[in-house]
């Protein structure tokens, strides 16, 4: 997988689990149009925040693992 991919699928997925682009970028605070152009492909995250992209997933998959009768 090319690192642009894995970087503009993990922004997406962390948008996702933060309940979209807005709230992504409110929890990253960077502005939305920044994340906007991450999930285009358009620029790459810096290191920074693509980290806090995984642990906002990471945070969203520990959520879902303690919901009941997940598992």
């Amino acid at each position: 997988m090319a690192v642009i991919t894995l970087y503009r699928q993990t922004i997406q997925e962390a948008a996702r689990a933060a309940g979209g682009t807005a709230a992504l970028s409110a929890r990253l605070d960077v502005s939305a149009a920044t994340v906007e152009r991450w999930l285009s492909g358009e620029r790459l995250p810096p290191t920074r925040y693509f980290l806090l992209a995984v642990d906002i997933l990471h945070e969203a998959q520990g959520d879902r693992a303690r919901e009941p009768g997940a598992g």
